[in-house]
This record gives C-alpha cells, sequence and structure tokens, in this order.
C-alpha cells in the first residue's frame, strides 16, 4: 500500500504485559478514509493493539506509523475516545468542559476559546443531543450519555484519525441505536477513522446487521476485521 495513503501502518508488533506476550509479530495497514471494525472475544488482544497503537504500552518489538510518522510527530491528529471503566466520572467537570478538552491540541493549556473554537463545541453538543446537558456534572450522566459526551471531545478536536474503543459496551439498546445514529457526523470530516476496537459479540451482531444500511450512508463500507 503506498505509504502516503496509509492512515495507520503496523510493523512486525509484538506487544504485552511485563513478560508475557499478547501479540507476537502482527503487521497490516489501514487506508485513510475507512471505517474499521475490530472485533473478537475476550482475551484476543484488541485492547493491548489499541493501547499500543496509541502509545499507552510500550511495544516489545515493532513500529507504528500514524500516516507515516512516529506516532509522537502526529498525535494531534488523533482523537481517541476511551472505556467508560478507564474515566474517572467523579471528576468534577461539566458535559461542555469534557468537550471543551478537544480544544487542548489547537489552544494549548493557556490560551482562551475564541468564537470560532466555542462554535465547534456548540455544534458538537448539538449534533450529539447535548446541548441540554452541559452544565451537568459527568458524574449524573447515563451510560449512553458518558459514551456521546467523549465522543463530542473527539469532534471538537477536529482529528483526522478517530479511534472509538468499546463505543457501545454497557449502554441498553435505546443508547445504542442513538450513538449509532449520531456517528454519522464523523462521515461528514470526510477524514480517515478508525471507529471501534470492542469485545462485545452484541456489536458484531450489530454490524453484521447494520452494514449494508451503514455503507449507503457513508457512501463506503464499514470493514469487519476479526481478531481471535
Amino acid at each position: 500500500m503506498n505509504k502516503e495513503r496509509a492512515a495507520v501502518a503496523v510493523h512486525q508488533l509484538s506487544a504485552g504485559y511485563g513478560k508475557r506476550t499478547v501479540l507476537r509479530d502482527v503487521a497490516f495497514s489501514l487506508p485513510a478514509g475507512e471505517r474499521i471494525a475490530l472485533i473478537g472475544p475476550n482475551g484476543a488482544g484488541k485492547s493491548t493493539l489499541l493501547k499500543t497503537m496509541l502509545g499507552f504500552l510500550k511495544p516489545k518489538s515493532g513500529t507504528v506509523e500514524i500516516f507515516g510518522e512516529p506516532l509522537e510527530k502526529v498525535r494531534a491528529r488523533i482523537a481517541y475516545m476511551p472505556q467508560s471503566a478507564e474515566v474517572n466520572w467523579n471528576f468534577p467537570i461539566t458535559v461542555q468542559g469534557v468537550a471543551e478538552m478537544g480544544l487542548f491540541f489547537s489552544l494549548g493549556w493557556f490560551r482562551k476559546p475564541g468564537k470560532a473554537e466555542q462554535e465547534r463545541v456548540e455544534q458538537a453538543l448539538e449534533e450529539l443531543g447535548l446541548t441540554d446537558l452541559k452544565k451537568r456534572q459527568i458524574s449524573e450522566l447515563s451510560g449512553g450519555q458518558k459514551k456521546r459526551v467523549f465522543l463530542a471531545r473527539a469532534l471538537v478536536q477536529d482529528a483526522d484519525l478517530f479511534f472509538l474503543d468499546e463505543p457501545l459496551a454497557g449502554v441498553d439498546y435505546r443508547s445504542e441505536r442513538a450513538i449509532m445514529e449520531n456517528w454519522r457526523p464523523l462521515s461528514r470530516l470526510g477524514r480517515a477513522w478508525s471507529p471501534y476496537i470492542t469485545m462485545s459479540t452484541r456489536l458484531r451482531a450489530t454490524l453484521t446487521a447494520r452494514s449494508s444500511s451503514m455503507t449507503e450512508r457513508f457512501r463506503r463500507p464499514v470493514r469487519h476485521a476479526m481478531l481471535w
């Protein structure tokens, strides 16, 4: 694959914890503009792969390139939606405050959001149905709302590549449908994204049932990568 077109390129990657190797000699590349679903059972190594690709876990060997560069050079171009279990929901911050965190790479620590940045935040909250909740503490949100607030942060960041880790875990069917519908704003960006790294067999069924409709909506197929 042309290196310039690869959003992600993994080269002979081995990773694990301590002396235990979970992934060995993994190699693949993902072109820009694709939507990739990586699915498989617990223990298959999906989260280990994601953590290594995002730099949270140091690989035992091999390399990961994002848009042909090491992660450190392109971190601002990547948005990440974490698993709910990785978030401190008791942290004193509002829905709007989380969404504004997406401005960090463009503003830094000390610059205040201007009118254009405020509009980006408001637009993301509106697209994800969170406008009425923007002053609410994140500890008061439902499971589905918690997922959407971090998706709003990713939208505000205006990144080129999106990683969404277990986006449907712990939500009821009604919230699942709402989240699936609210992923559509990402497609308006016309950019590369890697939508979900998940352990959910329920999501596997959901993706299988909805692939044709999502293909029609996005004009591109959602690719499934099984990790067993």
